[in-house]
């Protein structure tokens, strides 16, 4: 799912990309644009569990998705689509925002991601080894929405759910995205998540790297 949700507005020089993912139902998207529409939700995904099998903590709504398995049991692919369907038909009712081609990959593959990922960092590796997972895990998390963003075929639930509250409300979308991710992050610390540096560095550090990886992206696809 989650997930865009450490994007953040422009300021000391960090880009504004939360507009960009708005959606484009386009019939002719091209290849390259499909392709990154599916692969950025899985590195997405893949990036945020291995943070957290690296011992590091989640990024964003993956503390809320980590608390509700340590209460419930339940996977965290099967929390992430019953959220993201949700915050879909939340959005939908409450503002008509409308879907489109990119919000599929988001609400089946996020989820999958997140939990293979989370089994990938064996439990006996070093510090260094952590530290490196980590590190990759962040990269994948911020390649992932970068993907997403540079494909611009649909948005997730998170960002369905900021555009709603801009709609209705006012309210910009990143201020939006801050209240929703904040308050994920309460409640899964309430319930047992895991939460950790990735948490706070996730939501400084990843739009740097955006800001750095979306532009070419964009290019590349030609969305612009």
């Amino acid at each position: 799912m989650p997930l865009a949700e450490d994007v953040l507005p422009e300021q000391h020089g960090v880009i504004q990309i939360m507009d960009d993912l708005v959606i484009n139902r386009t019939p002719g998207a091209s290849q390259a644009r499909l392709l990154a529409g599916i692969g950025g939700p899985l590195l997405l995904g893949l990036g945020s569990g291995i943070s957290v099998s690296a011992g590091f903590g989640a990024f964003g709504f993956s503390v809320l998705l980590d608390g509700i398995y340590a209460i419930t049991g339940l996977p965290l692919w099967v929390s992430q689509i019953l959220i993201t369907l949700l915050f879909y038909s939340a959005a939908g009712i409450w503002a008509g925002i409308p879907l489109g081609a990119g919000t599929l990959p988001s609400l089946l593959l996020i989820g999958p991601a997140i939990s293979l990922g989370s089994s990938i960092t064996p439990d006996t590796v070093a510090f260094s080894g952590n530290l490196l997972a980590f590190v990759v895990g962040l990269l994948f998390f911020a390649l992932g929405i970068s993907l997403a963003a540079a494909a611009a075929l649909g948005p997730d639930g998170i960002t369905a759910m900021s555009l709603a509250a801009e709609k209705r409300l006012s309210v910009a979308v990143p201020h939006s995205n801050f209240i929703l991710n904040f308050t994920a992050i309460t409640m899964g610390l309430f319930l047992g998540g895991t939460f950790g540096p990735a948490t706070v560095v996730g939501l400084f550090v990843t739009p740097l790297l955006i800001g750095l990886m979306l532009p070419a992206l964009r290019q590349r696809l030609g969305s612009q």
